[in-house]
């Protein structure tokens, strides 16, 4: 993938990060995972909690890919800004 498009992506993550309509969304549903995974039952729970474990993972692992895109575009952006400097 290009440089340009790398910052271009990253930019693009970082506004979806910054918009509040995302972040309570994504608060949200990380909320309602967190209390179904915490007011399930002693007995026989077992099978629900992994799999609201899991999706609370997923959704972390989201946010992360979010993060790692910005991270990228920043890197992306200072190759872009050197190679520029060097001509």
């Amino acid at each position: 993938m290009s440089l340009e498009k790398e910052r271009a992506r990253g930019d693009n993550a970082k506004g979806i990060l910054e918009d509040d309509l995302f972040n309570e969304s994504f608060e949200s549903v990380r909320a309602n995972i967190l209390h179904r995974w915490s007011t399930t039952g002693i007995y026989g729970g077992t099978e629900e909690r992994e799999f609201l474990f899991l999706m609370l993972k997923a959704a972390d692992e989201f946010k992360a890919g979010l993060v790692s895109m910005i991270d990228t575009g920043k890197l992306a952006k200072i190759q872009l800004e050197s190679d520029k400097a060097e001509k």
